[in-house]
């Protein structure tokens, strides 16, 4: 899973719009500047700069079943 740390506007079709903060799932990493994502809110997918995004840890807690990101 990746975050968002700044905001990105496209005009191309193909790619993704998203502000600072946002959490991706990573499809496909063919390009090494274009990375194909899916947004986990929405499930929206679209080509993201690899650059404006970071690798974060998922974590479930066995004790309540709450997921928990934290920063690699």
């Amino acid at each position: 899973m990746y975050r968002s740390l700044y905001p990105f506007r496209s005009t191309e079709p193909n790619s993704l719009y998203f502000a600072a903060g946002e959490s991706f799932l990573i499809l496909e990493r063919s390009n090494k500047h274009w990375w194909l994502g899916s947004r986990c809110s929405s499930g929206e997918t679209g080509y993201i700069p690899s650059s404006y995004i970071e690798k974060i840890q998922v974590r479930r807690s066995s004790r309540t079943g709450i997921f928990c990101l934290r920063c690699r």
